[in-house]
């Protein structure tokens, strides 16, 4: 094996491009699949990061009347545009029997795996169950563990992680409040990935919805921070944007 060779092995095993994709949801979500769809198409990536509820949107009382087999469908849909090897992380709801549940899907091409948000605010309860347990998924030799929104506040959840020995922790957020209350809280949702990635010693991805829902409103700063506490990248807080970055290998973090 030449040296090109060796390093193009190297970065096919390895090295990984993390992609974050900040975008404005929409409440019909039709619409929110199709800018899914584009955003794959047009972005390099090993791994691709939606916001919290990025296909059905957090308009719950609308969003869960959305039928069980329109949401796997679209999964589907998305499934069939990722290549092979890559990965593309989805916000949505899942029903299961009686109960539903705001979920991370992580999806491949071979297959769909889920995380249920554990940690559900006051608005998430009227209409949602929580999960119970965290989801590990491996690839490219790193282990990735997953939050939404809310579960950065719960401390259990973080120290789970940390014992498994978690590389990478992937937040998907949507942080709507009013207009004040999102201007007040600004600080506190950047810094929170900052001691998480601290607390549970892993490159900590947080990727937020930016723009309106209804009257509420979502200032984006999704960011990639270390396991040092520096923010390496940062998007800004009123539009849409893509943050990428490209980790080399475990050392690298």
């Amino acid at each position: 094996m030449d040296a090109h060779q060796y390093r193009t092995f190297y970065e096919e095993v390895f090295s990984m491009n993390i992609v974050l994709a900040q975008i404005t949801i929409n409440q019909n979500y039709k619409k929110n699949l199709s800018k899914i769809l584009n955003t794959i198409e047009n972005n390099k990536f090993d791994i691709l990061v939606f916001p919290e509820l990025s296909l059905t949107s957090y308009d719950l009382k609308r969003a869960i009347k959305i039928p069980n087999d329109k949401i796997l469908d679209s999964l589907s849909e998305i499934q069939k545009n990722i290549k092979k090897n890559k990965i593309v992380i989805v916000g949505t709801l899942i029903h299961k029997k009686d109960f539903i549940y705001n979920a991370s899907a992580v999806i491949s091409s071979e297959n769909i795996s889920y995380y249920y948000k554990n940690t559900l605010t006051k608005y998430d309860s009227i209409y949602l169950n929580n999960g119970t347990d965290t989801l590990i998924f491996e690839f490219k030799n790193f282990k990735i563990g997953f939050l939404i929104c809310r579960d950065q506040d719960n401390k259990k959840l973080i120290e789970k992680y940390k014992k498994i020995n978690c590389n990478i922790l992937i937040q998907q957020s949507a942080h709507y409040y009013s207009k004040d209350i999102a201007l007040k809280k600004i600080d506190k949702n950047i810094a929170m990935p900052i001691v998480r990635a601290i607390d549970s010693s892993t490159l900590f991805c947080k990727v937020n919805a930016v723009g309106k829902n209804k009257k509420k409103l979502s200032l984006g700063n999704s960011m990639i921070v270390n396991k040092e506490g520096i923010i390496l990248r940062q998007a800004n807080k009123f539009q849409e944007e893509i943050i990428k970055i490209k980790i080399k290998d475990k050392k690298w973090l």
